[in-house]
């Protein structure tokens, strides 16, 4: 009977989707671990031509973002790590709200080699690591001027010329 039930009930109605394109972008201000820290604003361009719902984007189109985490090098070999959260790009009158591609990490940082952490594994030259790396400082990271990143437009448009109406 429940089989029966479920036969005649209509489909549910199929849930749409909009595919924006990919935007890729380069750095145009420069970031260090050292220095960076959450809420400081950075700049960024385009490096492709787009259109996002009837909105041209021309290369060179300049865009704007927070450090959203900043973490400078300290002892015990910590490396230094920054994560860019690009937040808009202005066309003209309108701003265009975008996010990083969420396929790519956000988190800039260095990675350990497969032969750094195997070494801690070796019972008499992991000690001498180990102590040596109470002393030892991480490398710094910085993201210069020319870092690729791509962008993905989220939201709606946004008008803000002078002249726009505000509801």
């Amino acid at each position: 009977m429940i089989a029966c039930v479920a036969l005649v009930l209509p489909c549910a109605a199929r849930a749409s989707y909009e595919c924006l394109n990919v935007i890729p972008a380069t750095m145009v201000s420069t970031l260090s671990s050292k220095a960076a820290f959450p809420g400081e604003r950075f700049r960024f361009k385009t490096t492709a031509a787009n259109i996002v719902r009837g909105v041209r984007i021309p290369v060179g189109t300049t865009g704007w973002g927070i450090v959203g985490y900043a973490a400078a090098a300290s002892n015990h070999s910590r490396n230094g790590a920054i994560a860019l959260q690009p937040r808009y790009l202005v066309v003209g009158s309108k701003i265009i709200q975008v996010m990083q591609d969420p396929r790519e990490s956000p988190i800039q940082t260095h990675n350990v080699t497969v032969a750094e952490k195997s070494v801690s594994f070796i019972p008499i030259i992991g000690l001498v690591k180990n102590a040596a790396n109470i002393l030892r400082f991480g490398t710094e990271i910085t993201v210069g001027k020319g870092f690729a990143f791509h962008l993905v437009a989220i939201g709606n448009l946004a008008d803000v010329s002078p002249c726009a109406v505000v509801k």
